[in-house]
């Protein structure tokens, strides 16, 4: 018998003998029996039937920086049309337009009585506490004439007691800043929320515009491209929301939400435009003021 031979045997054997005394000890130190725990999870009524789509609340929170356009197109199956951070973003639900989309923001509808839609980069997702979605003839839940679908939003209380001071600032290229502050108060009866959010770009760049060509003074084309900055991009964003809520202890609960919005855009050139860009500024300027009141009673049989 070979030297490597009786290795082997000596391994399986020193194998065999371990194992037969980890079966021989069964003694348990430390044991601890739980008991049994159901957990039942019961759906509303209107929800019975309906093809509804609930987003978690950490995916709202992963980025200042993001809007709601951004959450969809990343964690839904809805389509977002967007033209850059910036610029306007609106949803297709099922291949539909825009404004087949409604949108409720604690209960109340936020589409624009002149467009049907709504522009949810200038919704930020840090304002947001839950998001559900609502797709085809389901809508008909929340709201009517959502041919596409519905979607939504929701704030809340904050459920620690106390007070509460959050600030999350971002920094990124462009000198694009983005700012958010919320402070808050929990009491037995009295909960208040006041958030800020703040942002400021410059946004210009420099770039090759593929779209423009250099004249020669022979007239013939210079085979170089034009070298452009894209100007009159700056944007500007302004939201401040209000909440204050207030619980009797006797089934009746009372809430108002106040929201305040200013945003101040431009809107920049074409790539292939003849005008010179110091005669040229085209703004998009927009203020909203939105408020919804609530009172909530449960009776008890």
């Amino acid at each position: 018998m070979s030297m490597i031979t009786k290795i082997r045997i000596s391994i399986a054997f020193l194998l065999c003998w371990v194992l037969t005394l980890q079966g021989q000890d069964k003694k348990v130190a430390w044991q601890l029996r739980l008991d049994t725990v159901t957990i039942v999870g019961k759906r509303p009524f209107r929800d019975i039937g309906a093809t509804k789509t609930v987003l978690d609340t950490l995916v709202l929170r992963e980025n200042i920086a993001n809007s709601l356009a951004d959450v969809l197109s990343q964690s839904t199956s809805i389509f977002i049309k967007s033209y850059g951070r910036g610029t306007m973003a609106t949803a297709s639900f099922r291949g539909t337009a825009p404004s087949h989309t409604q949108v409720l923001w604690n209960g109340m509808s936020i589409n624009s009585p002149m467009l049907g839609q709504v522009d949810f980069s200038l919704i930020p997702s840090y304002f947001i506490d839950d998001m559900s979605l609502w797709h085809g003839a389901s809508s008909v839940n929340v709201s009517g004439s959502g041919l596409g679908g519905a979607i939504t939003l929701g704030t809340g209380p904050e459920r620690k007691k106390g007070f509460d001071l959050h600030f999350v600032q971002g920094i990124s290229s462009y000198r694009t800043f983005d700012d958010f502050l919320r402070f808050s108060y929990a009491g037995e009866k009295w909960q208040s929320s006041t958030r800020l959010y703040f942002a400021k770009s410059k946004n210009e760049f420099s770039y090759t515009n593929y779209d423009k060509a250099q004249l020669n003074e022979d007239g013939s084309y210079n085979p170089e491209y034009e070298k452009s900055t894209n100007k009159n991009c700056q944007y500007q964003d302004f939201h401040l929301m209000q909440e204050l809520y207030y619980d009797r202890k006797d089934g009746n609960k009372f809430s108002l939400t106040a929201w305040l919005m200013n945003s101040d855009r431009g809107v920049p050139m074409l790539t292939s435009d003849q005008r010179e860009e110091a005669n040229y500024k085209t703004r998009q300027e927009e203020t909203t003021f939105r408020a919804v009141g609530g009172w909530d009673r449960t009776a008890r049989s």
